[in-house]
This record gives structure tokens, sequence and C-alpha cells, in this order.
């Protein structure tokens, strides 16, 4: 059920104490680290060396703040699967500046105190997947320049302000889906202006979305899920890096015209854009009305492709409920249904 693994160089014996002792600190092993009264890890004097250490699936309940206080090459650690882990104390990770990767991973983290990343400047993963973090406090990661991967997925997290993901210039990837997003303005991502590779805001409750124009070099944009039920013309503008946009499973009944439109620039062949971009709608209520001839066009000239239509149904008008979009009598120079709204 524990699980160790270290540089390959090192003696580790993981040593079972006695579980009623109640001051199992005051009574830790020469040279060892004690995490908890059951957790015992030993070396010899070469154990600054360590360079990985995971802690997987146990039942740590609390940590030390001096616990890896002699370990400073650490460059990977992982605190994963323990459900009674609801808290970290401050200064835990103080010794930790050649860190690289820190998992925190399906936990029961409730919040991270402000300064728990401060030392980690040669941070490039963090996660903390799976726990229970409702908030994030400013400037949590501001420290954190050399961060290109973040994952707080599968979270209780609602708000998100201009300040909370100040610091990270060189994010890469940042997965916030699985939340209680409700809101999301271009000010929250200022300050990740190199966004290149993927966000993801999939299963939130997002029912707006402001402009993301700033992330031009993004990649892959997830929005499934969601509450959306209108989106503005400009949504997308600049975003011609874009390979993946997922706004399945919203609200949607219709497309404002043109939104895709910046879209059309990714390919100098436009029979090639299938190959360049994939765009999931399939899951809204989609209105089968004239409102939907550019979306329907747009999709039918810039992809050979019938099967996204084929994906994505009518709920209105009534007598085109539960038909597919593909149905949609614009085709072959037919008149589209004029809406009655």
């Amino acid at each position: 059920k524990k699980s160790l693994f270290s540089h390959s160089t090192l003696l580790l014996l993981l040593l079972l104490c006695r579980s009623g002792h109640s001051d199992w600190q005051s009574v830790c092993p020469y040279k060892c680290q004690c995490f908890t009264s059951l957790q015992v890890l030993c070396a010899d004097e070469r154990i600054p060396q360590l360079t990985k250490l995971v802690f997987l699936n146990n039942a740590l309940r609390s940590i030390h703040s001096d616990t890896f206080e002699h370990l400073t090459e650490l460059r990977e650690l992982e605190l994963s699967g323990n459900p009674p882990l609801d808290h970290l104390y401050l200064g835990t990770f103080s010794k930790q500046e050649n860190l690289t990767k820190l998992l925190l991973n399906y936990n029961s983290l409730k919040t991270v105190l402000p300064g728990m990343f401060d030392s980690l400047k040669q941070l490039e993963v963090l996660q903390m997947k799976g726990n229970l973090l409702s908030g994030l406090p400013p400037l949590l990661f501001q420290n954190l320049g050399s961060l290109h991967f973040l994952d707080l997925s599968q979270n209780r997290l609602q708000n998100l302000t201009e300040g909370t993901f100040s610091g990270l210039a060189g994010l890469k990837i940042l997965r916030l889906n699985n939340n209680l997003i409700s809101n999301l303005t271009c000010e929250t991502l200022r300050s990740v202006p190199q966004l290149t590779e993927e966000l993801n805001l999939k299963g939130n409750r997002l029912t707006e979305l402001s402009s993301l124009s700033r992330l031009s070099s993004l990649t892959d944009l997830m929005l499934a899920a969601n509450r959306l039920s209108s989106l503005k013309e400009n949504s997308f503008r600049n975003l011609t890096a874009l390979e993946t946009l997922d706004l399945s499973d919203n609200q949607l009944a219709s497309l404002p015209e043109g939104i895709f439109n910046a879209l059309w620039s990714i390919s100098v062949d436009a029979k090639l854009i299938e190959d360049q971009i994939m765009i999931e709608l399939h899951g809204n209520p989609w209105r089968c009305d004239c409102q939907l001839r550019y979306l329907y066009d747009w999709l039918l000239t810039n992809s050979s492709d019938r099967e996204i239509l084929d994906r994505m149904s009518c709920q209105s008008p009534g007598f085109l409920r539960g038909r597919t979009v593909a149905c949609f009598p614009h085709s072959s120079g037919q008149s589209c249904i004029q809406s009655a709204l």
C-alpha cells in the first residue's frame, strides 16, 4: 500500500514504529525522516542527494513543516492519494529550490496558504487535481515563472480573480475542468499570455465567455459541458493557432455570424482544414432556422467530413426536433426556415 521511489544509489528503509506513541517526532531515529508514526524513511549520509520521492495512496493526515528540510536536491515529489490530508503547513517546501515537479493529487486539501510555493522557482509541473479547493489566494503562484503545466481540475473552485494566475508568464497548459467556475473574464487570464497548448474549462458552470483574443497561440480550447447559451462574435478572435475547439454539451441554440472567421486563416487550403482543426458542437439544442445558415455553410465549406453535422441535433422548430443538422433545408439551394422568434 505504501510506496517509495528514490534515487537508485540510496539505501532506503521503511520502518514500522509503534502506532500508539503520541510523540513520534521526538523519537525519530538518527538519520531518518519521520513522516508519521508508521512511515519512517532512513538512509545513509547521502540522503540530501535524493532526487525523487513518491508517497502514493497512503493515509497521511499531516506532514510536518520540517519533513523535507534536508532533502534539498529533490527534483520530483509526489504526495498523492491521501484522503485524510486536508492541509499543508507553511514552509513544507521551503528547502526544495531545485524541485521541478510537485504532485498533490487526490488528497482532501481545502486551501493552500499564501507563500506555500514561493521557494519553488524552478518548478515546471504542479498538479493539485481531485482535492476540495474552493478558492486560491491571490499571488499564490507569483514566483513560479518556470511553471508550464498547472492542473487544478476536479476541485470546487468558484471565483478566479485577476491575481489568481499572477506570475505564470511561462504557463502553457492550464486545466480547470470539473470545477464550479461560473465566470471567467479576460482579466483573469491576463497573466498567462503564453498559454500555447491547452485551456481546459470543461464541466464548469460558465454562462458567458469573455473574449480570449489575448491567447493568440492557444491550440486546444475545451469548453464542453458548461451552461453557455450564447457567444459573442469576437469570442475567438485572434485564436489563429487553434487546433481543437470543444463547445459540446452546452445550451447553444445558435451562433453569431462570423464567429469562426478568424479560424479560416489557419489553413491555406480550405480542403485541408478538417486535418488541422477539430470542432465539437454536439449536445446543444440547435435552432434550425435561418440563423443557423452561417454555421451550416461554414462547417460544410470547411470540412468534407459531414459527421460533425450528423452529430448535431435540432431542438426547434418542432417538426425538425431530433433530426440532425445535416438535414437542414438550406442545402441544394433550398430556402431556410424563418424563425418565429
